[in-house]
């Protein structure tokens, strides 16, 4: 009896003293013993919130639980699993390396990615223009012709020579330009755009024009250089004079700073603005970073506080962050699925037992995915066959936030581990 994963040799010897014939007595070879199927399940949420792994193992997959910050996603570490989870991972938390690594992964080693969803997944996660939105069966942004709210959208960015973000070749202003291009990129043409530097002064690198084709934005930037120190509130002054102003239905601005500068009351300018309609969202960078300050800013203009531990991760927080605002990604309101195709993982799976989801996030149908599970008109459930491997995206969560009837329902079990089976190698 072979318990070990992993390849055996073998030898039966045949004795019997009514045999002439000795060369044929001995046989060789090797049996490989697969084990129960490896999972690495990657999440960014708490152990507690994590219920899919219990299901797994109960259902006999070896699960490892991590961060994914904890592991190198190297090609030679992940062939060693049958199926990577991604549960609510922002892609900030990977690195572009990660990314391709896993795009490899399934496209040359036939392994198998499952997305699970949550307020820092998919488009609302950064996942737009990634290697990671490439393999997924779903895109993160909306179709041309869907019409979106007017939005005047203001960067104000720390152009300062304080150390922490960036290096000599990728500097703040060099990361800011690549993230304003790339969050432009994605706007209406009709939506108003604003580029605000600032160091001890401040200085309209872009004053407030319509986004049209974005092409003027590089043009517009190049003149942007690392210098001085850094006065964040006087910038923000001056951000809240100039957007409030502005006719458009979204007014909200995107601090990109590492918050070291000298002290003043941010929480009533930041409070005043969100009286006005602003709200403000921080991204703070370098290893040095006021954190704090910069979260605490964004929780009181109602908005999202982003940490850039890795700085080439800034772009893709810009264009989560634009295309939260410019649409409502976060879809929260309970609806009951709709089976599309009771094939594969939902094989046996009984339309009138299923429960409601209490939200989602917006995503849309790749032309050659395959639409398994609605909720009202958008996708739920979505697969495909990237390469040799496999993709499957869900985009509810599986914690309590949205997903709590869905993870007591008695046919959970049943679902997550179908689901597994059909995406693993």
């Amino acid at each position: 009896s072979l318990r070990e994963r992993g390849n055996h040799s073998y030898e039966l010897l045949v004795e019997s003293p009514e045999d002439t014939l000795a060369e044929n007595n001995l046989l060789q070879g090797v049996v490989a013993v697969k084990g129960p199927p490896r999972v690495l399940l990657l999440s960014a949420e708490s152990a507690s919130q994590r219920v899919i792994s219990g299901v797994l193992r109960v259902q006999g997959y070896a699960v490892l639980e991590s961060s994914p910050q904890a592991h190198s996603l190297s090609l030679s570490e992940l062939s060693a699993y049958d199926l990577v989870v991604l549960d609510n991972v922002p892609a900030f938390q990977l690195t572009h390396a990660k990314m391709e690594n896993l795009e490899k992964y399934v496209r040359d080693l036939g392994g198998g990615v499952l997305v699970i969803g949550g307020a820092q997944s998919y488009g609302a996660g950064g996942y737009f223009r990634t290697p990671l939105e490439r393999i997924l069966p779903v895109d993160m942004r909306p179709p041309a012709s869907l019409e979106l709210p007017h939005v005047a959208l203001l960067f104000v960015i720390d152009k300062s020579g304080s150390r922490g973000a960036g290096s000599a070749d990728n500097t703040k202003p060099d990361l800011a330009k690549a993230a304003a291009i790339a969050a432009a990129d994605i706007m209406n043409p009709a939506d108003q755009v604003g580029i605000l530097a600032f160091d001890a002064n401040w200085d309209w690198a872009l004053p407030f024009r319509q986004v049209g084709k974005g092409e003027w934005i590089s043009e517009k930037l190049s003149s942007l250089q690392s210098d001085g120190g850094t006065d964040l509130y006087k910038a923000m002054v001056e951000a809240h004079r100039a957007i409030a102003g502005k006719q458009a239905a979204i007014k909200h601005a995107i601090v990109l700073s590492d918050g070291l500068t000298d002290k003043a009351d941010f929480t009533t300018l930041v409070r005043n603005m969100a009286r006005d309609g602003i709200t403000v969202s921080t991204v703070s960078v370098g290893s040095d970073a006021d954190v704090q300050l910069m979260a605490d800013i964004a929780k009181t203009g109602r908005g999202r506080g982003y940490v850039a531990l890795d700085p080439q991760t800034i772009p893709q927080i810009f264009t989560a962050e634009t295309l939260l605002i410019a649409r409502d990604l976060l879809i929260e309101k309970t609806v009951t699925p709709t089976i599309v195709a009771p094939t594969g993982p939902l094989k046996g799976i009984a339309q009138n037992n299923l429960p409601a989801v209490r939200g989602y996030v917006l995503t849309y149908p790749k032309a050659r995915a395959e639409l398994l599970m609605r909720a009202d008109k958008d996708p739920l459930l979505v697969s495909w066959r990237y390469g040799l491997g496999q993709v499957t995206a869900f985009t509810s969560d599986l914690s309590r936030r949205w997903g709590r009837e869905w993870v007591e329902w008695p046919g959970f079990s049943q679902w997550a581990s179908q689901l597994a089976r059909d995406t693993m190698r």
